[in-house]
């Protein structure tokens, strides 16, 4: 999906640590935290029963129709998305990548079982 230079990932957690007192968030970033901590959020599309696009895409200055994509089909989820999304919810865009890239896995897994049949 993405390689990570030393240098993106330094600035994006850098931008976290500066940036993430300052935003005013929607509550539900806190539920969805809280569910990827403890395992019930696996995937990417997962964070959108709780928190819907509309909002994510306004708090991270997106777009609805690309983000809708993305929540079906992850593999096109840019670095800079995944910092702003991480930082919204307050993990480390590395966890967002993890949930982006279990579906994106899962989703290949079922694809090839498919052409099996």
């Amino acid at each position: 999906m993405h390689d990570f230079n030393i240098s993106t990932l330094l600035i994006c957690r850098l931008k976290f640590y500066f940036d993430f007192n300052r935003m005013v968030k929607d509550k539900r970033y806190k539920v969805v935290k809280k569910m990827i901590e403890t395992g019930e959020i696996v995937e990417f599309s997962q964070i959108f029963d709780y928190i819907p696009v509309r909002v994510v895409v306004d708090d991270i200055k997106s777009s609805s129709r690309r983000f809708s994509r993305l929540k079906i089909s992850p593999d096109e989820l840019e670095l800079q998305e995944m910092c702003s999304l991480g930082k919204q919810i307050g993990v480390d865009m590395d966890v967002i990548y993890a949930l982006s890239k279990k579906q994106f896995l899962s989703t290949e897994v079922k694809v090839a079982k498919k052409k099996k049949k």
